[in-house]
């Protein structure tokens, strides 16, 4: 079977991404932290901060997935597929639940969900 998956070209990458991936988020919860009053008042950015937070953390596993040993391009694919999926899944089910709640109608356009 050809190997397409050539991890060592892409290691330096990776790592880069995936630490800029983890100081973001540790910047994002530093500011939900010193925010907290202001992003429980409102449903849309309660559940943007979440989104966010899934977002920069789904990011992280991707470069942390790639990076272990021992796998083909089929188990990356995979992991590729399945940890944005379940980002998404958080954000959009967020950006659901903020409508439902009555959210500040300025973060809730279609433009912003995009």
């Amino acid at each position: 079977m050809l190997n397409v998956h050539r991890h060592e070209q892409w290691h330096d990458f990776f790592v880069m991404v995936g630490g800029a991936a983890a100081a973001l988020a540790g910047l994002v919860f530093v500011a939900m932290f010193l925010n907290l009053a202001t992003i429980f008042q409102d449903p849309t950015h309660r559940f943007r901060a979440i989104g966010t937070l899934a977002g920069f953390t789904s990011v992280f596993a991707i470069c942390a997935l790639v990076l272990m040993g021992g796998q083909n391009h089929v188990a990356v694919g995979l992991e590729w597929f399945v940890v944005p999926t379940i980002a998404t899944v958080i954000y959009v089910q967020g950006y659901v639940q903020a409508i439902k709640q009555g959210g500040s109608a300025v973060g809730l356009r279609s433009p912003r969900l995009t």
